[in-house]
């Protein structure tokens, strides 16, 4: 897994031609909008980490000079939030409250180091467990918690929580050699990702400091990996295999254990972001002939491909694919990632029409004749969020 954190270093080459994803320009439908979140005056755009309320969003865009930097976009504004001295970096995640962005990003010497920025503190280097090259992936409300991996003295990859008192500690492993956390919920008491096992296969695990690293198994393949986590961390998503060797999103519960969340057509799926009740899920299915597109999950509606689920309550999705969700606001009515608009790369938000309001065709008047026509639209088609 040490090369998860490598492949960092070589990312600025390729993330031109990287599947990263979508953007259209900002419009309002009768069951939602979908923004388009723009560049750093730059050629693209990826990622889609999102708060808990759906309003700010953090990722990655090329710059002027043609490097990708770290972005934090809020009320139609991106801002580019630096380098730790290097020509690049790459945002990995955000706090639920958006008061802090984690990732990865470029040393003047080219290593790559896990960072912290914030609003007052700016980018920071969170440093390593002794090796060369760390990331982060997630943090906590105002950043006092960051998780993510580094590479030791001798290479081996080892998820970490950092915290400013006490640096970055290894979280160790399930018997391994390797690991890596991915997420830390809002309460503070678990950490989920994937490490692995005797015998060297991966498996996701939940992290607390009472249990320490619990293997969450799998859905009857030889690997998993952990994803999200909801705010009380008793709902875990993620991906594993199954017999036979295709991949299923999961969605795991300390109650229910690990459930196959299905797929759509002859495509693998992956679960990468949950809401924070742990209701709706996000992610992408990755189809064997056509490629990656942009899945949500709930009970109520199954797995739906967003390409297909929106234009069908409504949303115009004109010249652009979905390909992947990468963030969930709190109540699931507030979508983020990536996709390409006229094949051009760009990060996308979609925020849905809640059922029960009454302004139906989302034009910012409530009750107005177009709204009561909309309202009739959507009961007939179904068109609310799911």
């Amino acid at each position: 897994m040490s090369m998860t954190i490598a492949a960092a270093a070589t990312r600025a080459g390729a993330f031109a031609a990287a599947t990263i994803l979508c953007l259209l320009p900002s419009a309002a439908h009768a069951s939602g909008t979908i923004t388009n979140l723009g560049t750093l005056r730059g050629g693209e755009s990826s990622g889609g980490y999102i708060n808990n309320a759906g309003s700010v969003v953090a990722g990655t865009s090329d710059t002027p000079a043609n490097h990708p930097h770290a972005f934090r976009w809020s009320a139609g504004v991106m801002t580019d939030l630096g380098t730790l001295g290097g020509s690049f970096s790459f945002a990995n995640g955000m706090s639920t409250d958006a008061s802090a962005v984690v990732g990865t990003s470029a040393l003047a010497g080219g290593d790559f180091h896990a960072f912290l920025w914030t609003p007052l503190g700016g980018m920071v280097d969170l440093g390593t467990l002794g090796g060369a090259l760390s990331t982060a992936r997630g943090t906590s409300p105002g950043g006092g918690v960051v998780v993510g991996s580094s590479d030791l003295v001798g290479g081996e990859e080892r998820a970490f929580r950092w915290t400013a008192s006490g640096g970055m500690v290894d979280l160790g492993t399930l018997g391994g050699q390797e690991s890596t956390a991915n997420a830390i919920n809002i309460n503070l008491t678990h950490i989920v990702g994937s490490s692995e096992v005797v015998g060297g296969d991966e498996h996701a695990f939940r992290w607390s400091l009472a249990q320490g690293m619990i293997d969450l198994g799998t859905l009857g393949g030889p690997d998993s990996s952990a994803a999200a986590l909801s705010s009380t961390g008793s709902v875990v998503v993620g991906t594993s295999a199954i017999p036979g060797g295709d991949r299923r999103a999961f969605r795991w519960t300390s109650s229910g254990g690990i459930q196959n969340l299905g797929t759509i057509g002859n495509s693998d799926s992956f679960a990468l972001a949950v809401s924070a009740n742990g209701v709706t899920v996000g992610g992408y299915v990755n189809d064997r002939s056509d490629g990656s597109r942009a899945m949500l999950w709930t009970q109520a509606i199954g797995m739906v491909d967003l390409n297909v689920y929106l234009p069908a309550i409504g949303i115009d999705l004109t010249h652009c694919r979905l390909k992947r969700v990468n963030g969930v606001s709190s109540d699931g009515l507030t979508v983020s990632g990536e996709g390409t608009f006229d094949d051009e790369a760009r990060a996308f938000l979609v925020t849905f029409s809640p059922c029960g309001t009454v302004d139906f065709d989302g034009d910012g008047d409530d009750g107005t004749d177009n709204d009561l026509e909309a309202f009739f639209r959507r009961i007939a088609g179904g068109a609310c969020a799911p």
